[in-house]
């Protein structure tokens, strides 16, 4: 255990990202209505899958919110 090198990760492992976070009215969906947030997860699952193998777990989180993301996790992807 003494050659185990350590691995960072590409989300803050504290974060905690829930439903509760997505917008609830008309108002607040107005307000990430035109952050492009289901374009930015295909990039990210695109580059995951051809050459980043190790954001995949982080990009599979975050898709979890893509049909009604708020704006914590866009901040968070």
């Amino acid at each position: 255990m003494e050659d185990v090198k350590t691995v960072t990760s590409h989300m803050d492992p504290n974060q905690k990202l829930t439903t509760e976070m997505c917008p609830k009215n008309d108002a607040e969906r107005s307000q990430v209505e035109d952050i492009p947030y289901h374009s930015l997860i295909g990039s990210l699952m695109y580059l995951s899958v051809a050459t980043r193998p190790d954001i995949t777990h982080s990009v599979n989180f975050l898709s979890q919110f893509n049909n009604n993301p708020g704006k914590l996790h866009w901040q968070a992807a």
